[in-house]
Formats: C-alpha cells, sequence, structure tokens
C-alpha cells in the first residue's frame, strides 16, 4: 500500500482499518506461534530429559555390573533397581536384577525380572542364557531349552549366553539321567 498515492485521511483510515481488522487475528497468530514454540520445545526438552535418565540408567548399571563382579549383592541390587527407576525400559537393568536375584537364591524373583527383560527387548541375550539358568533351578527342563534355541536363531552356538545355556542344559541332563 504504500506504493499508492492516498491522502492523509485515506491513509490514517487504511491504517486504523487494518489494525482494528488485523490486530485480533495477529494476537491470535502470535498467540498459536508461542503456543507452538512451547509445546515443540516442551516436546525437545521432554526428549531431553528422556535422553538423561536412559544415560543415568545405564551409568548404574555399569554400576551394579561392577558390584556384581565384586561379590556385593545387595549394593548391585540397589543400584540395578535404581537404574530400573531412573528407565524402566532397560532391558539390561532387568536382566542384571535377575541375575543379583538369582546369586542370592531367589530363583523365583530372578524368574520374574528375566521375563520383564524378554517383554522389553525378546533378544536380550543375558536374560536368554540366566533365565534359562533360572528355569534349570526349578527343574524346568523344557523352558531351558526354549531358551537356548532362541539362543541358536539369536547368536549362534558360538556366542557366551549359548555357550553357557548350553553347558548348564548338558549338566543338568546328565544329573537327571543318572538319578
Amino acid at each position: 500500500m504504500t506504493g499508492q498515492n492516498f491522502n492523509r485521511g485515506e491513509r490514517r483510515m487504511v491504517s486504523k482499518f487494518n489494525l482494528s481488522r488485523l490486530m485480533p487475528f495477529s494476537w491470535l497468530l502470535c498467540i498459536g506461534l508461542l503456543a507452538g514454540g512451547v509445546a515443540a520445545t516442551s516436546a525437545l526438552a521432554g526428549k531431553d530429559e528422556t535422553s538423561r535418565f536412559e544415560k543415568i540408567s545405564t551409568v548404574l548399571v555399569e554400576r551394579g555390573v561392577g558390584a556384581l563382579e565384586k561379590n556385593q549383592t545387595d549394593d548391585a541390587r540397589r543400584l540395578l533397581e535404581q537404574a530400573v527407576t531412573a528407565n524402566p525400559h532397560n532391558a539390561m537393568a532387568y536382566s542384571y536384577l535377575g541375575l543379583a536375584a538369582q546369586r542370592a537364591g531367589d530363583t523365583e524373583r530372578a524368574k520374574k525380572y528375566f521375563s520383564l527383560a524378554l517383554d522389553i527387548d525378546p533378544n536380550e541375550l543375558h536374560a536368554l542364557s540366566w533365565g534359562g539358568q533360572a528355569d534349570l533351578s526349578s527343574a524346568d527342563l523344557d523352558g531351558a531349552q526354549a531358551k537356548l534355541q532362541r539362543l541358536a536363531r539369536l547368536c549362534g552356538p558360538g556366542c557366551a549366553e549359548y555357550k553357557l545355556l548350553s553347558e548348564q542344559v548338558g549338566s543338568y541332563k546328565s544329573k537327571s539321567s543318572a538319578n
């Protein structure tokens, strides 16, 4: 409109017209943009927050594994429970919680943790191997063999998890046949 020739009165009228008609829309537009920006910022902040908790959970799992390696089962359990609290979708944390429970002699709790790990990640190798060992502890050879077959499909007979469970199943069978 600046290129057109208007006299002062017409210019004022056009300005009033534009402002009076566009003012509410411009406010709505600004509010909409701000709300969208806030929503986008919140989504990004939520993603950053999730990532932060995943990292915290990973560090706690590493510390828990270190405690397990030193046979500090209670400390390991506490750290691994904190890891699960920080990230309830951390299958590895549940696997190691199962191992800690198994070492403490609580086979039923161990099996529950291994099951939770496999619900989160059906391909979690530790949960399959240690879960199979827990199955053997409760005389569930079929459950252990099913987990061994899954390990064979996932990582093959060369992987440590398969070898460990395979040895346990073989030992269990030889003890069973001797009786």
